[in-house]
C-alpha cells in the first residue's frame, strides 16, 4: 500500500482507520450532502495542518468538500479527481460546476478510455485526463479481432 512505500506521506480523511497510517496522519471526515459546510472544514482544517502536494477525492462529495475547502486558500494543492463514470459532464449542472467541472481540479485519474472520452466531450482536454484501470493492466484496443483468431489458428477463410 502507499502508507508503506518510502518517500510518500500519506494522510487520509476518512470516518475509518487505516492500517499501517499513524494516527497523526488520520484525519477525520464525514460527508452528508455534495455541499456539507462540516466536511468543507474538515477539509480545509486537514489541508491546513498537513499541507499535502495533492488532494486525491475518490467522488463527488470528497471532491466538492475539497473544491470548496482550498476555494481562496494561499498555496491550496492541486486537485486530483478520480473519475469512474462515462456520463459527459454538464455546465447545466451545478453540482458538475463546484467538482468536475471546477478549474482547481487539474487532472483526471480515469477508470477506463471511455471515461476519458466523456470528459473531453464534456469539454475537458484530453492532456488532464490519464487511464488508471483502477490497478488492472489496460487491456489494448483492438478494432476487429480477426487477427487475434489467425493468430490464435483459424483459419481465414473460417468468417
Amino acid at each position: 500500500t502507499m502508507a508503506r512505500q518510502p518517500g510518500i506521506e500519506l494522510a487520509c480523511l476518512t470516518s475509518y482507520t487505516i492500517a499501517g497510517l499513524p494516527a497523526e496522519r488520520h484525519y477525520p471526515y464525514a460527508v452528508r450532502a455534495k455541499i456539507d459546510f462540516r466536511a468543507i472544514s474538515m477539509v480545509r482544517k486537514a489541508v491546513k495542518d498537513f499541507r499535502p502536494d495533492v488532494l486525491h477525492p475518490f467522488y463527488g462529495r470528497p471532491l466538492a468538500s475539497s473544491v470548496l475547502a482550498t476555494r481562496c486558500m494561499k498555496g491550496a494543492p492541486p486537485i486530483v479527481a478520480v473519475r469512474a463514470m462515462e456520463r459527459v459532464p454538464s455546465l447545466r449542472d451545478i453540482s458538475e460546476l463546484i467538482t468536475y467541472l471546477h478549474p482547481s481540479v487539474r487532472a483526471f485519474a480515469c477508470e477506463s478510455s471511455a471515461v476519458i472520452d466523456a470528459l473531453v466531450k464534456g469539454g475537458i482536454p484530453r492532456e488532464r485526463c490519464a487511464p488508471i484501470y483502477f490497478c488492472a493492466p489496460p487491456v489494448p484496443r483492438h478494432t476487429d479481432g480477426r487477427e487475434r483468431l489467425v493468430a490464435a489458428g483459424v483459419p481465414r477463410d473460417a468468417f
